[in-house]
């Protein structure tokens, strides 16, 4: 049984189908060169094509001594990500030993040792993982790897400073941005923007402020806001800003338990499903914007049977089913079984997702006319996956 709508091809169950992008006044050349997008979380993985066919010279400089796990995690996973693109791709791998090392004092060695090592090439990339690393890089870059593009990852206490006076350098700061700069040696066509900023704000109201102060151009769709803040988001500044909405193939439902005794019977889910007006709700909450999903696919996707069958709202049938299922109308207009047993259900979802909270208490007033009482008890995200359903 389904009771969702059709959502956006670009956003996870939690989040809507909207996208706001700031229009500037007249041809910004910044515009031009620079794109800030904002977005709840980091959900890109980067990966910079290189040019011609050949499986490139990597260098790897790791902070600290392989056996540790923090370190030897992310390597593999570099590596493994390098891989994909070239399965022969053999990095090098050089450990500074900063953490038995603090100071670094055999910086000046490690200098020289590779020096002898990459006499007369260079490499493709470096990659720097964590801090030390990343010092290390900049501090030998002009003499041994000058214009080599880095990329850095594990930085803790990340600021812009650490970047002074560098180019061709960018990485994942974690908790705070992403920086993607434009490939030289790309061949196909050339991007829009010399650097694109992503950053992570996890409160919508911070986000809505930024977009509004300029500090960020654009918010992603998929994860920046929902649905519902979009729609209001619009009536209020769609003078200003552009927002737009793109149907997709992720759709919103409800599961149902069917170890409960209750939902076991085929009857009583069928009369849950015919007595909730689904376009109404989509009307009344979302403008029209979300379509009734009567499949778990999507209208846009062209394996979707043309004969699937649509469910309408028909409350009277509803009530039919569960007269015939045994539940009769009882005192204070809730259905009672043979055993003086209500009709009620727990209805849980994750607290604190507006939209998701607004469908409940529509949902719960539409059940509640056929005679189903339905408990709202909602959890935090953490709690209601990791124990309640675990």
């Amino acid at each position: 049984m389904l009771t969702g709508m059709s959502r956006s091809a670009y956003r996870t169950a939690e989040k809507a189908t909207s996208e706001a992008m700031r229009v500037p006044n007249g041809n910004t050349p910044l515009l031009r060169r620079l794109l800030h997008v904002c977005c709840a979380v980091l959900p890109w993985t980067f990966v910079s094509p290189v040019q011609g066919a050949e499986v490139p010279d990597v260098l790897i400089l790791n902070s600290y001594h392989q056996g540790f796990q923090w370190s030897d995690e992310e390597l593999a996973g570099i590596v493994q990500t390098l891989q994909r693109k070239y399965p022969s791709l053999e990095p090098s791998i050089e450990h500074l030993d900063a953490k038995r090392l603090s100071k670094m004092e055999h910086g000046g060695r490690l200098k020289s040792l590779l020096a002898q090592k990459w006499a007369g090439r260079k490499p493709d990339l470096v990659f720097a993982v964590d801090n030390a690393a990343l010092e290390f890089a900049i501090q030998v870059r002009t003499d041994l790897f000058p214009g080599v593009p880095i990329v850095f990852c594990g930085i803790n206490d990340y600021t812009p400073d650490m970047l002074a006076g560098q180019d061709r350098i960018t990485g994942v700061a974690p908790g705070a941005r992403i920086e993607l700069a434009r490939n030289p040696q790309w061949r196909g066509p050339q991007p829009a923007f010399e650097r694109i900023t992503v950053r992570a704000i996890e409160n919508t109201a911070a986000l809505e402020a930024n977009l509004l102060s300029g500090e960020i151009d654009m918010i992603e769709g998929s994860l920046g806001l929902a649905l519902d803040q979009a729609l209001a988001f619009e009536r209020r500044h769609g003078g200003r800003f552009k927002v737009h909405y793109q149907p997709g193939l992720v759709f919103e439902h409800i599961d149902l338990r069917l170890d409960n005794p209750i939902l076991a019977d085929v009857r009583v889910r069928r009369a849950l499903l015919l007595a909730i007006d689904r376009e109404l709700l989509s009307r009344q909450l979302f403008e029209g914007r979300q379509p009734v999903a009567h499949s778990f696919m999507s209208p846009l996707d062209r394996m979707l049977a043309p004969d699937v069958p649509a469910w309408p709202h028909d409350p009277a049938r509803a009530r039919a089913l569960l007269e015939e299922a045994g539940w009769r109308p009882g005192s204070g207009g809730i259905r009672r079984n043979a055993a003086g047993e209500p009709l009620r259900l727990d209805f849980q979802t994750t607290a604190g997702n507006r939209s998701r909270e607004l469908v409940q208490q529509v949902l719960q007033g539409m059940w509640r006319q056929v005679g189903v009482d339905t408990v709202i008890r909602n959890e935090p995200p953490r709690v209601l996956f990791g124990e309640t359903l675990s």
